[in-house]
């Protein structure tokens, strides 16, 4: 039986691309990118990006002034997203979530009538966790609350000090 989890391992450069063209400001080019991502991966990992692309979406909607294509992008992305919280292959989706809540936050706020008043200064990048590798083993593993476990060999890692495994 493995233990593999699915937010266990890398993002495919695809995403990381697209999350590059997010956190630019280019969220059509995010969409792209991320949608090529979605459709090549058969695995239910995929959901985490098509979240990611629908929120995307939601930021090219709102620079375009589309008060309800940005509300439904943003509510359909809720649902792809949530269950990889709080972070997921790196990708800290909790954040993410948050940031995009504050955003529609305020455009509902300000309502179609007055969505030309937003300030676009509220997108917030993807934000990524910091990784490192295991001294042990050569695996990749991600921060969480600044504990760390090897999803390969089991080696646990306090990030003060991340060469003395604590085990």
């Amino acid at each position: 039986m493995s233990d593999f989890r699915p937010c266990d391992g890398r993002l495919p450069e695809k995403v990381l691309e697209g999350i590059a063209a997010f956190n630019a400001g280019d969220y059509f080019e995010a969409h792209e990118l991320l949608e090529d991502a979605w459709v090549a991966e058969t695995g239910e990992i995929r959901d985490l990006y098509r979240g990611i692309l629908q929120i995307a979406v939601c930021y090219f909607h709102l620079t375009n002034q589309n008060y309800d294509g940005a509300q439904k992008m943003y509510a359909r992305s809720l649902k792809w997203l949530a269950k990889w919280q709080p972070s997921c292959r790196g990708v800290r989706v909790t954040e993410l979530l948050r940031d995009a809540e504050n955003v529609i936050q305020v455009l509902t706020d300000l309502g179609p009538e007055r969505i030309s008043e937003f300030n676009p200064v509220l997108f917030k990048p993807v934000r990524l966790e910091q990784h490192y590798w295991c001294d042990r083993c050569g695996a990749e593993m991600f921060e969480h609350n600044c504990k760390i476990t090897c999803p390969n060999c089991g080696n646990r890692f306090d990030c003060s000090d991340l060469n003395i495994h604590f085990d």
